[in-house]
């Protein structure tokens, strides 16, 4: 990306500005879990050699959040084809059924939106 002759093909230099951002993501994320993990080390040490509970359960607490973001990495591994960053379309039809059929598309709008939320994707209603 330093390269300034990379500037001469737009389309290239976006590609890679995407391939960094995706990058750095992970490396960030790994980089934070090194270090929760190490001060997670140190307090427990300290609490038990003082053997003190509330801090026992704090650090207890910091490694659920680590469990959290490892396994969220995880999942976003197991999307390692090159398609699977692309855009998705997803249609919901009512079809025919009258108001039942009206509320289920509505219940599978909403839960489609809840899980992009959860899973920090971007999702646009159309």
């Amino acid at each position: 990306m330093e390269d300034p002759g990379i500037w001469n093909d737009a389309e290239r230099a976006q590609a890679l500005g995407k391939e960094k951002k995706s990058l750095e993501a992970v490396v960030g994320t790994l980089q934070g879990v090194s270090n929760t993990l190490a001060d997670a080390q140190e307090l427990f040490d300290l609490a038990k050699e003082e053997n003190d509970e509330d801090t026992l359960l704090a650090v207890e607490t910091d490694l659920a959040a680590v469990e959290a973001k490892v396994a969220d990495l995880e999942f976003r591994r197991m999307f390692a084809n090159p398609a699977d960053p692309n855009n998705c379309f997803i249609d919901i039809q009512a079809g025919a059924g009258g108001t039942e059929a009206c509320d289920w598309a509505s219940m599978l709008l909403r839960q489609y939106l809840k899980y992009c939320e959860k899973k920090g994707f971007k999702a646009e209603f159309l």
